[in-house]
């Protein structure tokens, strides 16, 4: 093995000390010797770029990555142009959205009295509804109505047992659940 010779050198003591944190700091290095040496290392093997140089890029690769940039950016538009497309296209296509009846005639609709109530399905032939969707959203709007006002009341059975909430129903074991909706006298 080759005998290794010493050289030395000075610095500041403030500046060894960063230096040395540095090496501490950083896994990468053994020592603030071994900082030190690979530093000079990469400085001759040209890998931080000669000062004015550009950092030792050459003018070739920088346009082959404009060249894959400007790729990218076309995909990119093509991509846009295609979510544009298809966003219009799903608009365009979609089926207008389920209009229930105002509030006013759905409270007209309901029957008066628990004796009386009926399901969201039966209000929704009451009404004239004939769209699935649009009694489902009837449904929902017969549920909203009966906790926002005290116009409309609800009666929930659990195979013809009444319960006084839907957890209630479904907590007797019943294997069917209906709501049915009345307006209170």
């Amino acid at each position: 093995m080759a005998e290794r010779k010493t050289i030395a050198f000075r610095v500041d003591e403030s500046q060894k000390q960063k230096w040395k944190k540095y090496a501490e700091n950083n896994p990468e290095y053994d020592s603030l010797s071994h900082l030190v040496r690979l530093a000079v290392v990469h400085e001759m093997s040209d890998r931080y770029g000669r000062a004015g140089s550009g950092g030792g890029v050459d003018s070739g690769k920088i346009g082959e990555l404009v060249t894959a940039v400007q790729k990218v950016e076309g995909r990119l538009e093509e991509v846009e142009k295609n979510v544009e497309d298809a966003t219009e296209a799903a608009y365009s296509t979609a089926e207008p959205a389920a209009e229930i009846p105002p509030k006013g005639e759905i409270l007209s609709a309901l029957p008066h009295g628990k004796n009386n109530a009926m399901t969201a399905d039966a209000i929704a032939v009451e009404l004239g509804i004939d769209n699935a969707e649009t009694a489902l959203m009837l449904a929902y709007e017969l549920e909203r109505l009966e906790g926002e006002t005290s116009a409309v009341g609800r009666i929930v059975e659990s195979e013809g047992e009444a319960a006084e909430s839907w957890a209630e129903a479904m907590a007797g074991g019943g294997a069917t659940v209906t709501k049915r909706y009345y307006r209170e006298e």
